[in-house]
């Protein structure tokens, strides 16, 4: 039986919020895409702990929405399949899963907005932002969110606090990696 999914959602390596109102329901009609693309690591230099940093969140998030039921489809930079661009990658699983709507959040980079758009022109496609605006719901949550971390009721995410030694611990193991292979296979 073929797997239909009517909505693609794509979710960039910038955007990993297992929060966002998307994830609160799972919906057969979804499937989530993550990419690991050579389009983006290669179009300006990147530090190689900051791609392997963001790869190995991007494969986490998309293992816990699994996890919570989500339908995902993600590619790895070393699938077969990967053809390396957003917009290749994206009418492939669009047109698997005979989908009718992509939704994306707003990209941090107007050059990529521009692709994406191009895509939907192309495919024919309905297409949908994310929201930009903060609502009235946003802002109530915001400010529930702060009470509680006042009175200590609420989690501190610190992914992105320095003193994650794991996180900096996992990624210098695979650099020494990276480095040694490269040094011995050169």
């Amino acid at each position: 039986t073929h797997i239909v999914a009517s909505i693609v959602r794509l979710i960039l390596g910038d955007q990993l919020n297992l929060n966002h109102s998307w994830f609160k329901k799972v919906n057969p009609e979804v499937v989530y895409v993550f990419m690991e693309v050579r389009s983006e690591t290669d179009y300006v230099l990147h530090h190689a702990q900051k791609v392997i940093t963001i790869f190995a969140g991007m494969r986490r998030m998309a293992e816990l929405l699994k996890k919570q039921g989500h339908q995902v489809r993600y590619f790895r930079i070393s699938d077969k399949d990967n053809q390396h661009q957003f917009a290749a990658n994206l009418k492939r699983v669009i047109e698997y899963f005979n989908s009718k709507r992509l939704e994306y959040q707003e990209p941090d980079e107007y050059r990529l907005d521009l692709e994406l758009k191009s895509l939907n022109k192309k495919l024919g496609i309905e297409t949908s932002m994310e929201v930009k605006t903060l609502t009235r719901e946003d802002i109530i949550l915001i400010i529930k969110y702060l009470i509680e971390l006042i009175n200590s009721k609420a989690d501190v995410d610190d992914i992105d606090h320095l003193s994650n030694r794991r996180v900096r611990t996992v990624v210098h193991s695979i650099w020494n990696w990276t480095i040694s292979y490269v040094t011995h296979h050169s």
